[in-house]
């Protein structure tokens, strides 16, 4: 075994020193302000887009022909936000 240490075990070093600062029962409300954050990303997309669809289907007629899926369309990428926010969470 050599001497100086590898770039694994530098790395799992500093992993555990970051670690060890982390104070996991520190802060009751992160996964509350998390769960709320991907609420909120979902949500509002999904409402802007509903708004925009009624706006276009009164203007050009159509029913709900851009309503639905301009709502799908809002799911979709706040949902996609949703799960980039949580993965940078994770990381961190």
């Amino acid at each position: 075994m050599s001497a100086r240490p590898s770039r694994f075990e530098k790395a799992l070093a500093s992993k555990i020193k970051r670690r060890a600062k982390c104070k996991p029962c520190g802060n009751f409300a992160g996964p509350f302000a998390l769960f709320g954050i991907v609420g909120w990303s979902i949500a509002v997309p999904s409402i802007l887009a509903a708004m925009f669809g009624r706006w276009v289907d009164a203007r050009y007629g159509g029913g709900y022909a851009f309503t639905l899926p301009l709502i799908v369309l809002g799911i979709v990428s706040g949902s996609v936000n949703a799960w980039r926010c949580i993965s940078k969470e994770l990381e961190k």
